[in-house]
């Protein structure tokens, strides 16, 4: 079956990356990318919603025939084009009804044309982000759930799967690996962050999942598919410690003896271009947060490539 998605304008670079790599996981292929609009096939596209998270909509570009049903058209036009919804629907049998319809089409404008489908997706976070909020404990490092999630789908485990954060803190990552249904591990020098991030697991009523205190060198006690991590940094400082560069070689290299695969956010171009040197990874997405801090997302996944 085809598809068209159309990904969230405020990330786009890290959308395309994790659709690209959720397409993959189900042996799907990426037809285009144009921009924000992405059009790919899949015969499992319920893994795929389950999981996403800046997809903003996802269309069948195959639909049955609508035997006169009520239906409405949301149409989102992508550049100065006119609107082509009048012409469009001159052409599909029913009726408009903007109240109940039984079918939404999603219409695509731009400059080259449109695209329709049958609307089968909308994204909804909203659950995600209010429960992050309302958890018991909480830190000013704390990574976004949103990116949390994203970086995991990037990551290229499956449902099923084990993804370890040798940098735990509150357990973002561990959590959002749970409601995908992957198994999480996390190791943290800080018991303080260890038990909150245990409290947190327990507000969610998670249960599978291991985080215990430790060091980032002692990943290779345990069994799993990916390392999905966000490593500490200094918010605000634009030159790293010794200390703080020898950390990520630290950790690059024993990514390498241990060849395992990786998402991981970075805090700038310096750890970027160190990693390169370690690692040729695969730039993700490059997101800006404010003057002193762009974040880079590094992956191994070779879906990216797709």
């Amino acid at each position: 079956m085809q598809y068209v998605a159309l990904v969230t304008g405020d990330q786009t670079s890290l959308a395309v990356s994790e659709l690209k790599s959720l397409v993959g996981l189900t042996g799907g292929k990426i037809e285009s990318v144009n921009e924000r609009v992405v059009i790919f096939s899949t015969t499992s596209l319920d893994e795929i919603v389950k999981r996403v998270t800046f997809t903003k909509y996802i269309a069948d570009l195959s639909p049955e025939a609508s035997k006169m049903k009520r239906y409405k058209i949301l149409e989102i036009i992508m550049d100065d084009s006119p609107s082509k919804l009048h012409d469009v629907a001159m052409h599909i049998p029913g009726r408009v009804d903007l109240t109940n319809p039984e079918e939404v089409y999603l219409l695509l404008t731009n400059s080259d044309g449109f695209i329709m489908g049958r609307l089968i997706f909308e994204r909804d976070v909203s659950e995600i982000v209010s429960s992050f909020k309302k958890r018991p404990f909480n830190h000013p490092s704390s990574i976004n759930p949103l990116l949390a999630r994203a970086m995991i789908n990037i990551s290229g485990v499956k449902i099923g799967g084990t993804i370890i954060d040798p940098f735990a803190g509150t357990g973002t990552f561990l959590s959002e690996a749970q409601r995908m249904g992957i198994r999480a591990i996390g190791i943290d020098l800080s018991v303080k962050m260890v038990n909150g991030a245990i409290e947190n697991m327990k507000y969610y009523g998670f249960n599978n999942y291991t985080i215990k205190p430790g060091d980032f060198s002692q990943i290779g006690e345990y069994n799993f598919d990916a390392i999905v991590t966000d490593p500490p940094y200094g918010r605000g400082s634009k030159i790293f410690s010794e200390t703080r560069i020898k950390l990520y070689r630290d950790l690059f290299s024993i990514i390498i003896r241990g060849n395992y695969h990786y998402s991981m956010a970075l805090p700038n171009k310096e750890i970027f271009e160190l990693a390169n040197d370690y690692l040729s990874p695969r730039l993700a997405a490059e997101i800006f947060v404010h003057r002193s801090l762009t974040r880079y997302i590094i992956t191994d996944n070779r879906s990216l490539n797709m």
